[in-house]
Order: C-alpha cells, then structure tokens, then sequence
C-alpha cells in the first residue's frame, strides 16, 4: 500500500464491494496525451511525467524473452528499426547494439558516459521482452552513476503488470518505497491499469482507494 507503516498491498482485504462498478464508477483511465502511462482523469494536476517521443505499444503486448535468461542477437527484444529512426540521436544505434549484443557492458560502452534520463526511458520502454528490460534496469542500478526516477519505475511497473509478474510488480513498489521515490499520479494509474486488464480488479480498487 503507498503509505509507509502500512502492510503489503497483497495482504490487504478490501471491504464487500464490486470492483468492477467501484472502478467504473470512480475512474476514468486514458492515455496521457503523449500516448504512454495511464493518468486518472479525476486527478489531473496539469503534471505530466511521460517524455516526448514515447509511445505506447498499440499490441498492448509484452514479448517473452528466452527462458535460460541469455539473450542471443534475435530481432525479439526491441520495435521495428522505422520506429527506432524517429528518435533521432543515438538511440537507434543503441536499441540496434541491445538487440544483437547480449552483454549489457558490451552494448552500451560507446555510449555508457553520455545517456539522458529520457535515453534511458526510451531503451526501456523499447524492451518486448521484460527479462531484457528487467536485466538493464538492474544494469543501470549497478552502475550507479544513473539517476532513475519514478518515470523509469513507472515504466517498470508497465513492463511487469502487462506481463503479469506480480511480485516482481509488487518488488518494485517497495524498492521505490524504500528508496524515497515519490509515487505520481500516473503511478497510480498505472498500478491501476495492469491490475484491472490483468484479471485483479480487487488489487485495482485498493490503489484506486489510495489515489
């Protein structure tokens, strides 16, 4: 649950309601104009944390990498090449070394100095598969000298709920939690969104309570 002191949302029991009428009747989830993250329309602030440039997958899929969790040079992780272009900058370089490098230190050296918070949202929301996005998110943890923001959490949560990795979903939140990372309104959504289309809509109600 976003409160400190309070227990994981897994274990909290919401009262005799019908999800799905609490949900239709207290939310009205749309896409941020900018076509990424969920936002509650009842709540907006006139904030917006998506980037230029990021799109959501019209699919609404996210692919599944290889089991053994190695990822060999196939065309599976990331968009087609056309989309990558319209980025401009290095990115198309980068998304194209990810798909046909599977070592991380490897794929991003000639550009590991030079990546922009937006670069970093970009090549993680490109990631089909969630291991590939999940192994270089922890590759930016690593390293350190990368701020990640509740905007790359944010597409985190996406990746996983759409995939149905509930504790991995779950993990994250209290990673963020204990790491002082602000929740924002799209959070919410978010969390919302993945639970309601995934087949947990009481999940959904206890964070749209907490909105």
């Amino acid at each position: 649950i976003p409160t400190e002191g309070h227990k994981k949302f897994r274990r909290i029991h919401t009262r005799n309601i019908n999800p799905s009428a609490e949900l239709e009747k207290h939310t009205n989830l749309r896409l941020n104009p900018n076509g990424f993250v969920p936002e509650l329309a009842k709540e907006q602030s006139g904030q917006s944390w998506v980037r230029p440039g990021i799109e959501d997958n019209p699919n609404g899929a996210v692919e599944m990498g290889a089991e053994s969790g190695k990822f060999p040079p196939k065309k599976m992780h990331t968009r087609c090449s056309t989309k990558w272009a319209s980025y401009g900058g290095c990115i198309p370089s980068i998304l194209l070394a990810l798909e046909t490098i599977s070592d991380l230190d490897e794929a991003f050296r000639p550009w590991e100095e030079g990546l922009s918070n937006k670069d970093r949202s970009i090549i993680l929301k490109e990631q089909l598969s969630w291991e590939r996005a999940m192994e270089i998110f922890e590759w930016f943890k690593r390293k350190g000298c990368y701020e990640l923001n509740v905007i790359h959490y944010n597409i985190m949560l996406r990746i996983l709920g759409k995939s149905r990795k509930w504790s991995k979903v779950e993990d994250l939140w209290d990673e963020m939690r204990a790491k002082r990372i602000t929740p924002v309104n799209s959070t919410y959504g978010t969390l919302i969104d993945v639970y309601s289309k995934g087949g947990r809509k009481e999940e959904a109600v206890i964070w749209l309570q907490r909105t």
